[in-house]
């Protein structure tokens, strides 16, 4: 499965729609280490690993017709929000990418399901796809231990990380390493 089928696959089991390019991002990264696509760039970003080849994907998909975005404009401080959804030509690919990768959208839809009923929060999408990115990075295995060390240190650098977030990025990074 090729990182274009990815994401519409993605976006179709999320609910057709996913509120934020970010998201899809983080979704995308955790979805590449569970299908074992190490050919997705990823790179550090203070938000989590970035991906260049995603959002470039994400604008291909658009040019193509099988996405459609809406954007959303804060005239208080200038951000721009993105609502990513399927077109209907992008429905209908998947439906047929779902038959050809059979075995690739079982894992997309379970890590996809299963994130939606730990959380559909982004923040700690975010955080538990920074920590898995630097723990991976650096080698160190991958563990409540190492994951609760981690955590701690990004509270001692003024991350507000309460223990309800705590507990949904372990869920996550524990799905992440059940599937993969």
């Amino acid at each position: 499965m090729d990182l274009l089928h990815l994401i519409m696959s993605a976006i179709q089991v999320y609910g057709d729609s996913i509120a934020s390019r970010n998201r899809i991002e983080k979704l995308v990264y955790f979805l590449s280490i569970i299908l074992g696509k190490d050919d997705i760039k990823f790179e550090y970003n203070y938000f989590g690993p970035y991906s260049t080849e995603v959002l470039e994907t994400l604008d291909k998909l658009i040019e193509i017709g099988f996405l459609d975005e809406e954007r959303h404009s804060f005239s208080f401080n200038k951000d721009k929000r993105y609502k990513l959804f399927l077109t209907e030509p992008g429905q209908d690919r998947v439906g047929v990418i779902s038959k050809i990768y059979k075995k690739d959208y079982a894992k997309i839809k379970k890590f996809t399901e299963n994130l939606n009923s730990i959380t559909k929060e982004y923040f700690p999408l975010m955080i538990a796809s920074k920590v898995y990115y630097n723990l991976k990075k650096n080698g160190t295995p991958i563990n409540n231990n190492t994951i609760n060390v981690k955590l701690d240190n990004m509270i001692k650098d003024n991350w507000n990380i309460t223990k309800n977030d705590r507990d949904k990025i372990l869920k996550i990074i524990q799905l992440v390493e059940s599937i993969k």
